[in-house]
């Protein structure tokens, strides 16, 4: 179903207990170059993964974005890895509504997406509307808006 023209969205998830999901995103890697050219468009949508997937992705899919969510703060260390590899150019702020759920709220929503960015900044050494711009300028790329 991928098409040249359209980005190609990837929800790629491991099984329970799989919080880096690094053999879902290898064998992923591996359809994907079976079906597209290495100018496809991707977006990895709510990247949990390490910096080798990262790499990887970027070396057979420059234009791979990776989406992160609200579940950063979770994050453990190869994951925050994972976060730091992903190019400026390549990074998605994503809120996964309503999933990833912030704080005390019992809904999660669009509106929460400064907190995400938040914490992106706080470990990219970036403020908080610096990530807001970048990934906003990013998405309108990645889809061509």
């Amino acid at each position: 179903m991928a098409r040249p023209d359209q980005p190609l969205v990837l929800h790629l998830r491991g099984l329970k207990g799989d919080s880096h999901v690094t053999d879902v995103y290898r064998s992923a890697l591996g359809m994907v170059e079976d079906v597209c050219a290495s100018e496809q468009r991707i977006r990895v949508h709510c990247f949990m993964g390490k910096s080798d997937i990262v790499r990887a992705w970027l070396r057979k899919f420059p234009n791979t974005y990776f989406g992160v969510t609200a579940a950063v703060p979770v994050f453990d260390n190869p994951q925050l890895e994972g976060l730091k590899a992903i190019p400026w150019n390549r990074l998605l702020l994503e809120t996964d509504s309503p999933y990833f759920l912030r704080g005390k709220a019992r809904v999660g929503t669009p509106a929460y997406i400064w907190e995400t960015a938040a914490v992106v900044a706080a470990h990219l050494d970036a403020r908080t509307p610096e990530i807001l711009e970048c990934a906003t300028a990013n998405a309108r790329e990645l889809y061509k808006l």
